[in-house]
């Protein structure tokens, strides 16, 4: 199966998965089953762990639109995408781009002692009034962060699963319309129905899981 494009995006998706699972997870747990909270123990802390949580997470979902894409472009039965090498050039691309694109949130993230989350994305009151900001521009600063939020639902929360379900859709149809599965060896056939298989169940926790949390934060 490792030379088929779709292994390695589910490679790449399990690597990152388990990366945040013992990492920005266990932050999770410790914060809230035994009340050591990391994240606020320092401005750094605070900054690193919102960041790799958000890193992390657009990822996993970017890899599974990968991996719906590469389905369906197979289902065309066409082979120029779905190449290994491919596979290896965007998976390096889509994780150098999502952690340069998101540098943001570890600028932007910091500690508010406050309020109850303590460590979160917002524009810093103390910066504003270091600063003598009037109050137009304060607005401003609010309206940037709502943004921000605004962008980051869009992205993680529609689009991506906008893309999943899309792919996910037109790759069964072509199959049954193409009659693919149904010709070739028998070991080839199988391997297909295993990846279709493994890529729906991935998109469905996917979308049940993580967009009512997501709805959650923005609201």
């Amino acid at each position: 199966m490792r030379r088929h494009a779709c292994t390695l995006y589910f490679i790449a998706l399990s690597l990152n998965n388990l990366l945040y699972s013992t990492t920005i997870l266990v932050v999770g747990l410790l914060d809230d089953g035994y009340q050591i909270r990391i994240r606020i123990r320092s401005a750094l802390s605070s900054k690193l762990v919102t960041y790799f949580g958000t890193v992390l997470s657009i990822l996993s979902a970017a890899f599974l639109v990968l991996t719906s894409i590469d389905r369906w472009w197979m289902s065309l039965e066409r082979r120029v995408f779905t190449n290994v090498r491919t596979a290896k050039q965007l998976i390096f691309v889509i994780t150098i781009s999502f952690s340069i694109l998101f540098i943001i949130s570890f600028i932007a993230a910091d500690l508010y002692n406050s309020d109850i989350v303590g460590c979160r994305i917002q524009g810093s009151s103390a910066f504003v009034q270091a600063n003598g900001w009037k109050k137009a521009e304060r607005k401003m600063l609010k309206e940037h962060d709502l943004a921000y939020g605004i962008f980051q639902f869009i992205l993680f929360s529609c689009l991506a699963p906008f893309l999943m379900s899309l792919f996910g859709f037109m790759t069964i149809l072509n199959i049954k319309r193409s009659c693919m599965v149904a010709s070739g060896p028998r070991a080839a056939r199988r391997i297909e129905n295993q990846l279709v298989h493994m890529l729906l169940v991935q998109v469905g926790v996917q979308v049940l899981l993580n967009l009512p949390q997501c709805v959650v934060g923005l609201l």
